[in-house]
């Protein structure tokens, strides 16, 4: 019976290596190829938070001439009562010179930046309703009163909300809200969502890709700090933001737009497209912590085209992800079984640690699925364990033969 075991163990293992390895075949198949579309339209729109830390420093000066140069429209996300605008003479002058210019959206950006729920940093999750809408409702007025124009999109500090937040943004007259792809919150209110969904810092390649391959429209909402040109400077935020800009310049169907407008021009488009964007967040995650670096440079490729095979990549990129870490607990039983066998319990003593074990594994599988806390790596662990524990219920008890 032991050898039958062993033979058992060799066999699902090397049933499970084949899967993997058709699944990671597949994945790189002329399936998943981009499709060339000339009709293809690119709207792209730059997203710049927390311009209320402007530094006024040479560097980000340039910077933000950059896109006034190229005539290039921002969103800038201003905190209201971080700090008092109305002595910043510098940024005031800055702002209201492009908004005349038609260079600048103003979007209010929380009420003072305050984290109020420790190390996952909210401003708004967990608030009184009546306490959130106070702030978003006099922040969004006094914004109104320093720039005399309406302002329409609302941007979460942290971009972490609940739908008290949601809800709070509506009853105050603001039409667009723009947050992470990673914290996608049901929104059955009539606010237009449209989520970050590129960053400054990523591959100006994939507009290019956009723009003559996929479905009809593709929409990059870029996400920066302006003030970070100071700070990351090995991240080279002028060489990037120049790179797009000139991908923008040289391409007659892609156009830059405010966030406010985008929003409200393609309200479908980003209604579908909300699940995807939280998907394709996850994935790019997942395959990214277990070192699968060419899978999420095509899994960006099909999103950012607007792929109709997107999904059916996250579906089997996933299985591949997941069948990794299952395949690595399972080489990890060898290991575990070895040393269970060399303490000699009785079959009885095996069979009431394997319950155990796997009662507790299926506990915290259903908190890690139900708890918002936990992220889709948190998840994997619990893919690792059942591996483990598939081994060992194969390989032990031997005991009692």
């Amino acid at each position: 019976m032991s050898q039958d075991r062993r033979r058992l163990t060799w066999v699902f293992l090397s049933i499970l290596v084949f899967i993997l390895l058709a699944l990671r075949l597949f994945l790189a198949s002329a399936y998943f190829d981009l499709h060339p579309n000339p009709a293809k339209k690119v709207i792209v729109v730059f997203r710049n938070d927390d311009i209320q830390e402007f530094s006024g420093s040479a560097t980000e000066r340039r910077f933000l001439q950059l896109f006034v140069e190229n005539r290039i429209p921002q969103t800038y996300a201003l905190v209201p009562f971080k700090k008092d605008l109305e002595k910043q003479e510098d940024l005031l002058s800055l702002l209201k010179d492009q908004q005349a210019k038609g260079l600048a959206e103003i979007a209010l950006h929380g009420y003072a930046h305050d984290n109020h729920t420790g190390k996952r940093r909210s401003e708004f999750i967990g608030r009184p309703f009546e306490e959130q809408l106070e702030r978003i409702h006099s922040g969004k007025a006094h914004l109104e009163r320093i720039f005399q124009h309406e302002i329409v999109t609302f941007i979460p500090p942290f971009n972490s909300y609940d739908q008290q937040t949601l809800k709070a943004c509506a009853q105050s007259g603001i039409k667009v809200f723009s947050s992470s792809h990673f914290f996608p919150v049901p929104n059955p209110y009539p606010l237009q969502v449209a989520n970050l969904n590129f960053l400054l810092t990523d591959p100006a390649s994939y507009v290019e890709l956009a723009g003559s391959h996929g479905g009809d429209l593709s929409i990059f909402i870029v996400y920066y700090h302006s003030y970070m040109e100071d700070i990351y400077r090995s991240d080279d935020y002028f060489g990037k933001a120049k790179r797009l800009i000139q991908v923008v310049r040289q391409h007659r169907n892609i156009e830059v737009d405010t966030l406010g407008n985008v929003a409200l021009r393609y309200p479908d488009y980003f209604r579908n497209r909300i699940t995807l964007d939280g998907w394709v967040a996850k994935t790019s995650v997942f395959l990214g912590f277990f070192r699968q670096s060419a899978l999420v440079d095509r899994l960006s490729q099909l999103y950012h085209c607007g792929e109709a095979g997107v999904w059916l990549f996250i579906v089997v990129g996933l299985l591949y992800g997941s069948g990794l870490v299952f395949c690595g607990g399972f080489v990890l039983g060898f290991p575990v079984a070895f040393l269970c066998n060399s303490l000699r319990l009785s079959e009885v003593w095996y069979r009431r640690i394997l319950i155990t074990l796997t009662t507790s594994w299926s506990l915290l599988l259903i908190l890690m699925i139900v708890d918002p806390r936990f992220g889709i790596i948190d998840l994997s662990l619990g893919v690792l364990s059942a591996g483990l524990l598939l081994h060992l219920f194969i390989q032990i008890p031997e005991r009692a033969e």
